[in-house]
């Protein structure tokens, strides 16, 4: 009788130890895609810093060149916006 309660009781905490395990590698998954989602967020934040400080450049500029350039890097910028990647 105290036996099956002992082992009653150990396969209680198997099974316990083996969810606790299983809620561990599912929290682990999840902040590493937040970590990815965190980096893929900078990378975007860069790539728009970036193309702003060559829109303040070319707003300096005058002339046709001036004004193909800054369309460009608007159209960049709208692409980074909506989820494209700098390129």
């Amino acid at each position: 009788m105290a036996r099956d309660h002992y082992l009653e009781t150990l396969r209680r905490y198997e099974g316990r130890l083996m969810e606790l395990g299983q809620e561990r590698a599912d929290a682990l998954r999840i902040a590493q895609d937040m970590h990815r989602e965190l980096e893929a967020f900078e990378d975007k934040q860069q790539a728009l810093d970036g193309v702003l400080k060559e829109l303040d450049a070319a707003k300096e500029e005058a002339g046709y060149w001036s004004i193909f350039n800054i369309t460009r890097l608007i159209e960049r910028m709208f692409s980074l916006l909506r989820g494209g990647s700098e390129g």
